[in-house]
């Protein structure tokens, strides 16, 4: 009975406020995004991880990482530093 009254208290630190924490782990802090995505885009995701064993969302983030390091590349170029330091500052000011 003892063993799992530690269990449970060890559990306690994942929930917080009435709500889920996520936990920190070897990757550090991360924040749940749920995405909708047509049936054929799942499909070849499923495809991908059948043929190469990568994990979905491994091959995910990776892809969203260069899509967005590219993205926010372009439109970098397109703003003065100051303006760009404002938004960026204004962005990590409102973060959720």
């Amino acid at each position: 009975m003892a063993d799992k009254k530690e269990t449970l208290k060890g559990l306690a630190t994942l929930f917080g406020g009435g709500g889920r924490v996520r936990r920190v782990d070897y990757k550090g802090p991360r924040r749940r995004l749920n995405l909708r995505l047509p049936g054929q885009v799942l499909r070849d995701l499923r495809i991908i991880k059948h043929i190469t064993g990568e994990d979905q969302n491994t091959f995910c983030v990776r892809k969203l990482e260069e899509a967005i390091a590219k993205v926010k590349e372009d439109l970098k170029a397109q703003h003065d530093p100051a303006t760009w330091d404002t938004i960026v500052g204004f962005i990590d000011r409102n973060r959720r």
